[in-house]
């Protein structure tokens, strides 16, 4: 029961226009929880690198600090005392 453009009214234009704008939005809300969903998934995996991240760079800092004394103490212990 379409009518002619002829006959439609401003009001009928408008009407039109108000549905297409209001699925247009519902489409944005949708796409909107989407993305969030997914940022909420990506913050949570960057939150467990992170950790990993940490706890390697402890254990790294670690063995480059007792490396680093245990050739100190070589070489000090090879010079014996000092005089």
């Amino acid at each position: 029961m379409s009518q002619s453009p002829s006959e439609l009214t401003m009001r009928d234009v408008l009407q039109q226009v108000d549905r297409r704008l209001e699925l247009i939005e519902g489409d944005v809300r949708t796409v909107d929880k989407k993305v969030d969903r997914l940022d909420d998934k990506l913050s949570m995996r960057f939150d467990v690198q992170d950790a990993k991240f940490d706890v390697r760079f402890r254990w790294l800092m670690g063995l480059v600090l007792m490396s680093w004394l245990s050739t100190m103490g070589a070489i000090l212990f090879r010079l014996g005392p000092l005089p």
